[in-house]
């Protein structure tokens, strides 16, 4: 199992990108579970400590790809990430901005299936962008809405984003809330075909106006899109088990190709359920996307580092590695951007035609034009930052390729884990 990730930053909105639909598609399982503070029931049948192997069977009975959770402690996110069956990671602080206490409305995913591209978090008030800021129209609690891009590690045109949510109880609040998640989602993702997805408690129903707003704009609600019935479709029932009470947690969708099965979770063991809402399970299939523009396959182009200099194959000494020295963009500095195969690039550097090879089997060892073949050391997947930059992620051991332009004439490694400005480069033809 993998340790939780908790960290908080403002990701920025990106520059319209106009994406193109490839044949193919990408199967998804995604869950929405309200999981009931760990606290809420203390010496009670429905305490945490008497429902959390329950609740982690019935994650496992599904187990879904990505999760969004509410109401959740960080130890009950730690709990399930050390005891499901998955691999999971979660991210997302609390709603009072906190990595360590409060009630978080995170995201979990198996990060043995997907890479984290992006992720971003935004307050449900008048401004959404402080940590732990409530709506004027609900003074109580902050709300807030977790958002992931990720993208599948088999298929680097299986991309897709998640927001997940807790809406207010009081009506105008939750109401301001669904507007709020539509214009953030127009601001952080700028591509008209890119797969997207709104779950969560949004503590309404179907009749509601504020599941009116999320349905009558480009998202649809999946349960409605697979024709499911809204009659004994209750997702709170308050540990009773009753199937008749409010349908409030809801998962809704934008350019999915289909919705192969949706289903309340109603797992229970003995009568003993894992929490006071049902959780709601949704297999969907998606398109496959890439941005053309922003991957230029068969163009020549060059690339240059943070220090604003340009990337050398230096392919006049033997075996020597890529470095960001050059001052000006000559045949060492020129590469031809291959298509490796589903949604991968490779680099052929035009000083010996030979293919960039990130050769991890060694710790730290640097980028080198010495392939005459495409192996899995020689894939990188594309990342456009929205900046004017692009990023490189080696599918070898999963880290981006660093400049690491702080020091003098150092040669480029596939050994980040995160883009900050030594991984990102311009680029030209």
């Amino acid at each position: 199992m993998v340790a939780t990730i908790m960290f908080h930053f403002r990701v920025p909105a990106t520059t319209s990108v106009s994406a193109a639909v490839l044949p193919g598609s990408y199967s998804l399982k995604l869950m929405t579970f309200n999981v009931r503070k760990m606290t809420a029931d203390d010496g009670t049948s429905n305490s945490w400590s008497n429902r959390k192997n329950i609740a982690v069977h019935a994650i496992d009975s599904f187990g879904p790809d990505v999760m969004g959770l509410q109401e959740a402690d960080k130890a009950q996110i730690d709990y399930f990430i050390a005891n499901s069956s998955g691999t999971y990671q979660s991210i997302g602080t609390s709603r009072e901005g906190s990595t360590t206490t409060g009630e978080f409305s995170n995201i979990m995913y198996k990060s043995d299936k997907f890479n984290l591209l992006n992720w971003g978090e935004f307050w449900l008030s008048e401004t959404p962008d402080v940590p732990g800021s409530k709506s004027s129209l609900d003074t109580e609690y902050p709300r807030m809405s977790t958002w992931v891009k990720l993208q599948a590690k088999d298929n680097a045109n299986a991309v897709f984003y998640y927001f997940n949510t807790h809406f207010s109880l009081e009506l105008e609040a939750a109401e301001q809330a669904a507007n709020i998640m539509l214009s953030k989602v127009a601001e952080y993702v700028k591509a008209s075909d890119a797969p997207v997805f709104i779950g969560g408690d949004l503590n309404r129903t179907e009749v509601s106006p504020v599941y009116a707003i999320l349905q009558n704009s480009a998202f649809d609600d999946l349960w409605r899109t697979a024709g499911k019935s809204f009659a004994n479709d209750g997702t709170y029932y308050a540990f009773t088990g009753d199937i008749d009470r409010a349908h409030i947690d809801w998962i809704f969708g934008k350019n999915v190709t289909s919705v192969n099965s949706i289903e309340i979770n109603r797992y229970n063991e003995g009568g003993f359920y894992p929490s006071d809402h049902y959780p709601v399970n949704a297999s969907v299939t998606i398109p496959l996307t890439t941005d053309t523009a922003a991957r230029p396959i068969g163009q020549t182009i060059w690339l240059k580092a943070a220090n604003g200099n340009y990337v050398s194959a230096r392919a006049n000494t033997a075996d020597s590695p890529l470095w960001a020295y050059a001052s000006s963009a000559n045949t060492w500095e020129k590469y031809e951007v291959a298509d490796a195969g589903n949604g991968f690039v490779s680099l052929i550097a035009k000083a010996n035609n030979l293919y960039v090879s990130a050769r991890i089997t060694t710790t730290d060892i640097p980028l080198h034009a010495k392939s005459a073949s495409i192996g899995s050391w020689e894939k990188f997947i594309w990342i456009g930052n929205g900046d004017g930059t692009v990023s490189f992620r080696a599918i070898a051991n999963n880290k981006h390729v660093s400049a690491r332009t702080n020091e003098t004439d150092a040669p480029l490694e596939t050994r980040i884990d995160s883009i900050s400005s030594w991984e990102r480069f311009t680029w030209g033809n």
